[in-house]
Order: C-alpha cells, then sequence, then structure tokens
C-alpha cells in the first residue's frame, strides 16, 4: 500500500523531472521527496540538474524537501546541495 502512495505522489511532479524518473535519471526514492516542492522550486531544480548535469541522491532530496517546508530554499541553496561532492563520486587513491 505504501508503494502506490509513493507512485501517487509522483504526479505532484513537474513534467519534466517526472521524465527524468521515467528515464531513470533520478531515483524514484528521491523523486517521492521532490514531489513535495513547489512547481517552481522544481523548475529551479531541473534547470540546474540540466546545467550542472547532476541529480540528487536520497540524502540531498531530503535536506531540499526539508529547506523548502522551512520556507528557506532559494536556487542559490539548491546549487549548493546539488553541487556538493558524493560520497560515491570520491576519487580513489
Amino acid at each position: 500500500m505504501t508503494q502506490v502512495k509513493y507512485y501517487i505522489r509522483l504526479t505532484n511532479l513537474v513534467k519534466l523531472l517526472l521524465a527524468m524518473v521515467d528515464e531513470g535519471r533520478i531515483a524514484f526514492s528521491p523523486a517521492v521527496e521532490l514531489s513535495y516542492l513547489t512547481p517552481n522550486e522544481q523548475a529551479e531544480l531541473w534547470d540546474l540538474i540540466r546545467q550542472e548535469d547532476a541529480t540528487p541522491s536520497l540524502s540531498q532530496a531530503i535536506r531540499i524537501k526539508q529547506l523548502s517546508k522551512l520556507a528557506k530554499l532559494t536556487p542559490e541553496v539548491q546549487f549548493a546541495i546539488l553541487t556538493e561532492e558524493k560520497p560515491n563520486q570520491r576519487e580513489q587513491v
């Protein structure tokens, strides 16, 4: 039942982000978190994803959602979160 709720929740994504989920470019769990953003915040995020060729991890998506709830999510904050180095991107020596 919970999984069905998550699929329904994805209908709150703007079409451009939903297409990225369908293409497998954004993972399911982060997409559910991003579905709580306003349409304007989602549009800004989509622009950043396209420009930076980076998608949010689950932990980044959760932080973005929390900041949105607090009305503290700006394009600059989204950029800072999205461009953080993720643990799986660190260069191994």
